[in-house]
């Protein structure tokens, strides 16, 4: 059989968003007040702004990386960042305007944290052997403090003082103290956390006292000499002690600022954060001081000459004014004497993301997710974005039903849903009732990933990953008119499900072996589960035996519902055919050896008007006659995120980038022989 393709097209970077995790600021040793920022992207970007005009002053692209989570400013007034891919240190040195590399831990690629120590050298926490490194610019030497954990991965948050190093553990929380003297460990207890499953993210170490971000979701505080928490600050993810020095912490929760008294235990609420998405994680909280002309420079750039808006914020000229900055970039200035804030944005521009999701609807839309964040909405008939919604949570995967778009998110398995039939709204916070995309459901459950969504019998079916250290998935279903969902996390002991197909009354579950990051696999074997939905039970499970395999399945899906009533499943880089009911696998054909690069994204299937299977088989573009399962290697990759658009192209997704290729006869099309099958 032949099929004809049109030439790859490129559509260019869909996905844009304005995004940073890792921020710092400070007035340079020429007296500059000056503030950093590391952008997401493709690549991560680390840029200079001047916190005065808000202009870029120097920007660098990070090799390989595309996010930068670790960044600190050294005594020596220079900057120290690290990306995710390489364990590579850089510096900044604000004097020359030059980034150069200064250390590498190339067996712990990932920093998570990092900071400057009262002696002048800088700590970080890294990925994937729980590490701490000290770097001394003094003298240039680098330094393996060892793992702080011998079971876990994570070292997520570090905190320096000139006695010792707390680092923030992960994924089963722990709170390790190492002394910077004797090297000695000790792990602070934590009652009601330690030892259960979540991350220690960030920890500051202020006289006898600890702030610990527990999940990014709340901040416990925890007097060290007498072990034991204090208190809990619900919603807050960063904290900044008043400039005073007095037992008094800023943090914002909920979009508004808050005051934490430690001496009354006490929490009041001081303003609303005008501007503040719900989802906006707080990078920086830090008091500065500026002079007249610095601050008349902020106030012409975010008041426009507004005197209504000057008198009521003051003129904070010589005193502390606590600065603010969001992982979106948005960036407030606080007043304490007035109790007012000022509200604007960073001049960086948005950057394209990594394509993390991908699929089409019946109208001829794609809805493509972004790496951390971000949602765009791409019309093929105008080879254009229609809408960016630049703060949407990862998606992982979609799915469709009654003409409505679901998107299961990370983290948390959180699965929103956008109706077609009113305007895309976005509001500050997306629980909302006029917010469109909103938020449906959590999943819970301790599941983190929904990767595999499939509707049926007037019902969406979403199988998911397991948080960080866990290896159960869960089958979720959610009942669209009732607008009610069940969860039934023991359909798949010790495996993700990340295959679903839907067919009669049963549901086709594929599992793999891998469950969430941080967590070596129980099972050697993932299994296929054939699910009642009106019993709502497990009637059979089973290892498929298919022919063509190398190696037994670590990995089962994508499953579909063929043309011929058959169930089609992926294997990595093997594609099967299956009996409904019984199981039994009728043919296959192994297109590539398993080599299992990705462990948590099913490979796509997609069926063609014109009869043909489209698939990412083993990272590839492969096109797949079903009668005899010929197949076409059409683009070798890598890639795994592909769809059929309803104009007769194929989309596919490299890193950021998107790809079309028309698959109907078209004028400079090719006509390509399939390959035989192989096994």
């Amino acid at each position: 059989m032949h099929v004809s393709l049109g030439s790859s097209e490129y559509l260019g970077e869909p996905v844009l968003c304005r995004l940073g995790q890792a921020v710092a600021a400070g007035r340079n040793r020429s007296g500059a007040l000056e503030l950093y920022f590391a952008s997401n992207g493709n690549p991560a970007t680390f840029y200079v702004l001047d916190l005065i005009e808000g202009r870029i002053r120097f920007s660098f692209d990070l090799p390989g990386s595309d996010a930068v989570w670790a960044m600190a400013i050294g005594m020596d007034g220079c900057v120290y960042f690290s990306g995710t891919s390489d364990g590579v240190v850089y510096r900044y040195c604000p004097e020359s305007k030059q980034v150069d590399p200064v250390a590498a831990a190339a067996e712990d690629p990932f920093f998570w944290d990092m900071r400057p120590g009262p002696d002048g050298t800088i700590v970080s926490a890294t990925y994937p052997r729980s590490k701490l490194f000290e770097y001394d610019p003094a003298t240039g030497r680098f330094t393996d403090l060892g793992r702080m954990s011998e079971e876990d991965q994570y070292a997520r948050g570090v905190a320096v003082t000139a006695e010792g190093i707390y680092a923030g553990i992960g994924s089963t929380i722990r709170l390790i103290r190492l002394d910077r003297r004797t090297g000695e460990k000790d792990e602070l207890p934590l009652d009601g956390f330690s030892g259960e499953k979540g991350f220690i993210d960030r920890v500051w170490a202020i006289n006898d006292t600890l702030f610990v971000s527990v999940d990014q979701q709340q901040i416990v505080v925890y007097d060290e000499p007498g072990r034991q928490i204090t208190a809990r600050l619900p919603g807050a993810g960063c904290i900044v002690q008043a400039p005073d020095g007095e037992d008094s912490f800023y943090y914002v929760s909920e979009s508004k600022l808050r005051l934490y008294d430690k001496t009354t235990n006490r929490i009041v609420t001081l303003c609303d954060m005008p501007g503040m998405n719900s989802s906006a994680k707080m990078k920086l909280m830090q008091w500065m001081t500026f002079s007249d002309a610095e601050w008349a420079g902020i106030e012409a750039r975010l008041l426009s000459g507004c005197a209504e808006a000057e008198s009521r914020f003051g003129n904070p000229a010589g005193k502390p004014v606590l600065v603010l900055v969001s992982c979106y970039a948005d960036i407030w200035y606080y007043n304490p004497q007035t109790n007012e804030l000022l509200h604007g944005v960073l001049d960086i521009p948005p950057k394209p993301l990594s394509i993390q999701a991908m699929d089409t609807d019946e109208d001829g839309l794609l809805y493509i997710g972004g790496y951390h964040r971000g949602l765009c909405v791409y019309s093929p008939a105008e080879r254009s974005a229609i809408a960016q919604v630049p703060a949407f949570p990862q998606i992982e995967g979609i799915g469709f039903l009654n003409k409505n778009v679901y998107f299961g998110t990370y983290t948390k398995a959180n699965v929103y849903v956008y109706d077609k039939s009113k305007p895309l709204t976005m509001m500050p916070d997306d629980r909302m009732k006029e917010a469109n995309p909103r938020l449906a459901f959590p999943i819970g459950h301790r599941q983190d990933r929904p990767f595999t969504l499939t509707s049926g019998n007037n019902r969406l079916y979403i199988g998911t990953i397991p948080d960080y250290g866990l290896n159960s998935g869960a089958l979720t279903v959610y009942n669209e008119p009732e607008r009610e969902w069940a969860v039934y996390p023991d359909v798949a002991p010790n495996l993700s499900i990340v295959g679903l197909a839907s067919k009669d009354d049963l549901l086709y579950v594929g599992t793999s072996i891998w469950g969430g990051l941080g967590r070596d696999p129980v099972e050697d074997v993932a299994h296929l589960f054939i699910w009642d939905t009106v019993k709502r039970e497990v009637v059979k499970r089973f290892v498929p035996d298919i022919p063509a395999l190398d190696l037994p399945p670590r990995m089962i899906g994508e499953l579909s519902v063929g043309p011929d009533g058959h169930i089609w499943g992926a294997v990595d880089g093997t594609l099967f055919v299956m009996e409904p009911v019984s199981g039994k696998v009728l043919r296959s054909v192994r297109v590539s050896e398993s080599k299992y690069y990705g462990k948590f994204r099913p490979v796509y299937l997609r069926w063609g008007e014109d009869g043909l299977l489209y698939t990412a088989l083993a990272r590839k573009l492969v096109i797949v006659d079903p009668s005899t399962l010929e197949y076409k290697i059409v683009d070798h990759g890598p890639l795994s995120l592909m769809t059929l658009g309803r104009d007769g192209y194929i989309y596919y997704a490299k890193s950021s980038r998107l790809y079309r290729m028309a698959v109907a006869p078209a004028a400079g099309s090719v006509d390509c022989d399939m390959t035989s099958v192989i096994g």
